[in-house]
């Protein structure tokens, strides 16, 4: 997206999606300067929760959860796949859904055997 002036720019990563139940879509988080003759500054702040932290969907209200339900679905039925190609593996509501107890730490170290 091309930089407007006196913005922040926050990606969403996999648990802000993971707890939305969708609604919210995890990104790429890339910087890229498009105009090498210009100064860019990002400064990169990951906030993770704890690895014994359990992951659980938040309670929506209900137009929310529709609104993330009709997300969800309008993508898979477009056959649209996540930023890391590897929807199956790193598809995060589907890792979770019926896994009651899924820490953040198993979760982390599933995602990175299978990323990396």
């Amino acid at each position: 997206a091309p930089p407007i002036e006196g913005t922040l720019v926050v990606n969403v990563g996999d648990m802000l999606e993971a707890i939305t139940k969708g609604l919210l879509i995890s990104t790429p988080h890339r910087v890229k300067n498009p105009d090498p003759k210009k100064m860019r500054i990002s400064f990169p702040y990951f906030f993770d929760p704890c690895v014994d932290f359990v992951i659980r969907p938040l309670a929506l209200s209900p137009k929310m959860s529709n609104l993330s339900e009709k997300s969800v679905s309008e993508r898979k039925s477009m056959g649209v796949a996540r930023w890391d190609s590897k929807a199956e593996a790193a598809d995060v509501n589907s890792m979770i859904a019926g896994e009651v107890g899924l820490t953040y730490g198993t979760y982390l170290l599933r995602k990175v055997t299978k990323v990396f």
